[in-house]
């Protein structure tokens, strides 16, 4: 199946923005060339041991220039700021709206700012096949620069599949950079309508200088039969912040990886995120938190809810450099099985070469407690309620940590959603 996605790099490479640009052209052939070299990791590549893949192998999805879809109402958070959306894999001015010079689409910022996103995109030319797919076929993405000591305000991103076309991919390309001082807030959606299946793969690069803080709010509520794979790279200088939270819902596959470098002292990385899975679901979230420098803070907070016969993964590791003395770096994995048939797979790991840390990291999976649902029905809630009222304390005691009021609600309405289906 490795040539049949060759033929269809070869096949939209020449309608995909910026050909003018010769390092462009030279970047997309490299990674065609690499992917051809590894095709797509199976089982026993560690790193992939909890993701399906199998769609991809036997039937490929393939990247072809596309009509502009119809779409309805965007879903979007009623929150001030900038909104782009992109559908198919491209943009869409005519849905977008008060568009800054902060955040542009990645079509159109190529001429702008040519050296800046041709370093991130050489920056994260080292990934895995689903990389090297992205950085071959990538039709758009978000470009976010935000300036020495300014504030980009809000900034939202619609990522819509309209499953027009059956086995059709979207490669998202994202490049984000805050320079020294410089603040965002980034919320992500991607999303799917019809009934056709379809592949969302998207891949950002994130760099942090000196003192930046970026807020990073992402939600996965791709469409139930398509697959969804995501890989972010993320490098934060000192005294940065990056704090990014990641709902997961939909997709019949869908994988997560974040990989985030602390590159300075006094840094402060804040990762969490619910997943919630139900029917044959597979949500997968890896994270790869790297500390080569001391006096700096991570935590993790992880929550899984897993019902029917479906299946949630999560691999946490953190590395702490030899040279990382004085790093606090925390991980916590809970899940919560609401089915015998459910599946819940937890992998936290440490591996520290500094002797003066303060590391942690803790995993649980279990059901709901049959104490507290005892005490719910002798007051009289009904057996799914109080199963609904636990649920959703389990997983907003994560989503309540999310600042921004509108986002919060807005996660908190999806999972209420979703429990109400489970009923």
């Amino acid at each position: 199946m490795t040539q049949a996605y060759l033929d269809s790099i070869k096949a939209v490479q020449p309608s995909l923005p910026g050909n003018q640009f010769p390092w462009l052209a030279n970047v997309r052939q490299a990674a065609a060339a690499r992917f051809a070299a590894t095709g797509f990791p199976g089982r026993k590549d560690e790193a992939f041991k909890y993701a399906d893949l199998k769609a991809l192998e036997k039937t490929p999805f393939v990247a072809k220039p596309v009509a502009p879809a119809s779409v309805g109402d965007l879903p979007w958070i009623d929150i001030p700021g900038a909104r782009l959306a992109f559908v198919d894999g491209q943009f869409r001015a005519d849905l977008s709206s008060d568009l800054s010079d902060y955040a542009k689409p990645l079509s159109a910022a190529l001429a702008d700012d040519e050296q800046a996103i041709k370093a991130q995109l050489d920056a994260s030319s080292d990934g895995s096949a689903l990389a090297q797919l992205n950085l071959a076929m990538a039709s758009d993405g978000l470009v976010l620069r935000v300036p020495e000591n300014a504030d980009a305000g809000t900034i939202q991103v619609l990522f819509l599949s309209s499953g027009a076309t059956a086995k059709a991919a979207a490669h998202i390309s994202s490049v984000i950079h805050l320079e020294s001082g410089a603040k965002a807030t980034l919320i992500e959606r991607s999303l799917g309508v019809g009934s056709e299946d379809y592949w969302a793969n998207a891949v950002s690069t994130i760099r942090l200088e000196r003192g930046a803080a970026l807020t990073h709010n992402c939600w996965q509520s791709d469409s139930n039969v398509a697959m969804a794979t995501g890989l972010t790279r993320v490098s934060v200088d000192g005294e940065a912040q990056y704090n990014r939270f990641t709902l997961s819902t939909g997709a019949a596959s869908a994988r997560s990886e974040i990989r985030v470098h602390v590159e300075g002292s006094d840094a402060d990385v804040q990762l969490s995120g619910v997943q919630l899975g139900r029917a044959r679901q597979v949500l997968d979230t890896v994270t790869y938190l790297r500390h080569d420098i001391g006096h700096s803070t991570s935590n993790q907070t992880y929550r899984s809810v897993v019902d029917d016969n479906a299946r949630t993964a999560f691999s946490g590791k953190v590395y702490v450099e030899r040279d990382a003395q004085k790093t606090d770096a925390q991980q916590s994995s809970r899940n919560l099985l609401l089915a015998r048939t459910a599946e819940a797979d937890t992998k936290p790991e440490l591996e520290i070469y500094a002797d003066d840390v303060q590391c942690a990291h803790g995993a649980t999976v279990g059901e709901l407690d049959k104490k507290a649902l005892f005490y719910l029905a002798s007051r009289g809630v009904s057996p799914e309620e109080a199963r609904a009222i636990l649920v959703q304390a389990f997983v907003a005691d994560v989503i309540e940590g999310i600042d921004i009021e509108p986002v919060r609600d807005a996660y908190l309405k999806a999972t209420q959603n979703w429990l109400m289906a489970q009923l």
